[in-house]
């Protein structure tokens, strides 16, 4: 449990600073980045897994104000911002799925040899 609130805390600095410098898909690319690194480093220095901190972790990058923003456009007669509602949606999926596959390649770059890797 400490090292999810942890985690958690280290993602959230880490995209609440990235996100006055760069757009959204990149803050959540570079946030997961930094949450896959700390998870997988944790995971392979204690033996344990790090699947459930860096869920929790990732689970509060995931911004909740995008589907709200989407549903009341599309309920509104700004029909045109609540057709990006999906686009926008896979792209911040894909850059959070990214940023946990790059970091995950840098602690396990041939992979894990005994056991199954429980990471994303």
């Amino acid at each position: 449990m400490p090292f999810m609130v942890i985690l958690s805390a280290v993602g959230f600095s880490v995209s609440f600073f990235t996100s006055k410098v760069v757009d959204a898909t990149t803050s959540a690319a570079i946030s997961t980045f930094t949450i896959a690194i700390i998870g997988n480093l944790y995971s392979r220095i204690t033996h344990n897994l790090g699947y459930v901190a860096v869920l929790g972790a990732t689970i509060m990058l995931v911004p909740g104000s995008l589907g709200v923003k989407g549903i009341l456009a599309a309920m509104s007669d700004d029909s045109q911002q609540g057709t990006w509602l999906p686009f926008q949606m896979i792209v911040i999926a894909m850059s959070l799925a990214v940023g946990l596959f790059i970091g995950s390649l840098l602690v396990y770059p041939m992979g894990k040899k005994r056991t199954s890797m429980m990471m994303f």
